[in-house]
This record gives structure tokens, C-alpha cells and sequence, in this order.
């Protein structure tokens, strides 16, 4: 286990950024578009958001790869997925999958921390009393979904690529993707604290440069760019996190 390899990932994902900006971009950007306008649907709207999950993850997946390989990105591959019965059957219970992982998460958290919740004080204009959330913080709500949504992200995480790319089914998909992920899950956790530390150090810089500047009303202006190049490098790393799991493996099937 190369302890440096988050590292590596990260800087492999900023190069693909930095040499094809429009594919990535364009790719993280119509992914959280299309699943945050899906999901604000009336009653079917976490559904379809969770179906078109993996299709968006394919999506910055081959922008990533694109860009990294110096190849035109291909933006009709999705058109291709649809048409492969093999890839459509297995992308509709990857997002099932994806779907009941959200649901769990947010049944757990609401049945666990409801008596804790009802304690929470509020003041006269209906604000939340800092000390007594604290007082009485569901933990055990907390700890319960985290578990739950983290193993199912686990399993999720290669799980596209392994049916577009190794044409494993669904659930050789997702056992293969949970186990490699839980095998080196420090590095993981180390992504995790770089991207932490990132987001805050950029925050922070953002805020000092523009009260330095006198631009608070303003910092919108900045803070909206940098978000976006963070979450493109973070989506990004999908592409070298893969080629370090998987990429030996076998010759990818067309």
C-alpha cells in the first residue's frame, strides 16, 4: 500500500483538468445539474436521480480518462450504455441499489434521533439553542446512518465501472468494488483529510482575500470558480483511483 497514492490521484486529476477543461468540467457540471434538478421531483424524484447516478459517474469517468489519455472525449458514450441491454439492466439496479442506500440512511438517522431532536431547545424567534444540541446530539443516529451510507458508497464506488468497463453484473459489481475499497480504506481516509483540508484552507483564503480587498459582497464571485475546480479535481480522481485498483486487471473489454 503506497501511502502517497492519494496524493498521486489528486495531482493526476488536477492535469486532466488542467488539459481538457471543457470535458471535465462540462461532465461534473451536467452530472450535478441533472441529478439535483431529478431529485427535486415530486414524489419520484430519488429514484430517478439514483438511476441516472451511474450514467453520470461514467459520464466524468471517461471525461477523466479522456482527458488523461490525450483522447477527444466521446460524449454520445452515454447513448451507448442505453443500448447495451447488458450495461442498462445493471446501471437500473445500481441506482435501485444507490437508492435504498439514501433511504436506509435517512430512515435510520430519523428514527434514532427523534427523541434526541425533541430536546433540542429553541429560542423565542425559533432558533436552535447551540448548548442544548450539543447536550443532546444523537450519536448513535449519527454513527448508525454514517455506517450505512458509507458501506453502500463502498460498494458503489467502482460499481459502474466494473459493469461499463469488466462487465461483472450487478452484484459482483458492487462485492468487488466494497471489498477493494474496504482493503485500502486509509488511503480513503487520507483523500478524505486532503479534500477537508483543502476545502477549509480555501475558504479561509477566500475570506481574507476578500476582506484584504474590501470585496465581501463580492466573495460569491470567487467562492463559485474555486468550488467548482474542487469538485471537478475531486470528481476527477475517479479515473487514477480506478487505473491503481483496477487498471491491471485484464485488457478492458471494448
Amino acid at each position: 500500500m503506497n501511502w502517497l497514492s492519494p496524493l498521486a490521484w489528486v495531482k493526476a486529476s488536477a492535469v486532466s483538468l488542467m488539459r481538457d477543461p471543457t470535458s471535465v468540467v462540462g461532465a461534473v457540471l451536467a452530472y450535478v445539474v441533472a441529478l439535483t434538478a431529478l431529485g427535486m421531483l415530486p414524489v419520484v424524484g430519488l429514484v430517478a436521480a439514483s438511476l441516472c447516478m451511474p450514467y453520470g459517474i461514467m459520464l466524468i469517468f471517461t471525461a477523466s480518462q479522456s482527458a488523461a489519455t490525450r483522447q477527444p472525449m466521446r460524449w454520445g458514450v452515454v447513448r451507448d450504455w442505453l443500448a447495451d441491454p447488458f450495461v442498462r439492466k445493471n446501471f437500473a439496479l445500481i441506482g435501485l441499489f444507490y437508492c435504498v442506500v439514501i433511504f436506509l440512511t435517512n430512515l435510520e438517522y430519523a428514527v434514532f434521533a427523534q427523541d434526541s431532536v425533541a430536546q433540542w431547545a429553541t429560542t423565542e424567534d425559533d432558533r436552535l439553542v447551540f448548548s442544548s444540541v450539543l447536550e443532546h446530539m444523537p450519536w448513535t443516529a449519527v454513527a448508525l446512518a454514517l455506517v450505512t451510507f458509507f458501506a453502500g458508497q463502498m460498494a458503489l464506488f467502482f460499481a459502474p465501472m466494473l459493469i461499463a468497463i469488466k462487465r461483472l453484473n450487478f452484484t459482483k459489481a458492487l462485492f468487488f468494488s466494497f471489498f477493494a475499497c474496504l482493503k485500502r480504506a486509509p488511503l480513503f481516509l487520507i483523500l478524505g483529510a486532503i479534500w477537508l483540508l483543502t476545502c477549509v484552507g480555501m475558504g479561509l483564503a477566500i475570506a481574507w482575500i476578500s476582506e484584504a480587498l474590501s470585496l465581501e459582497s463580492a466573495s460569491g464571485y470567487l467562492l463559485v470558480p474555486v468550488g467548482i475546480a474542487v469538485l471537478c479535481v475531486l470528481y476527477g480522481t475517479i479515473y487514477p483511483i480506478w487505473q491503481d485498483f483496477f487498471g491491471a486487471l485484464r485488457q478492458d473489454r471494448p
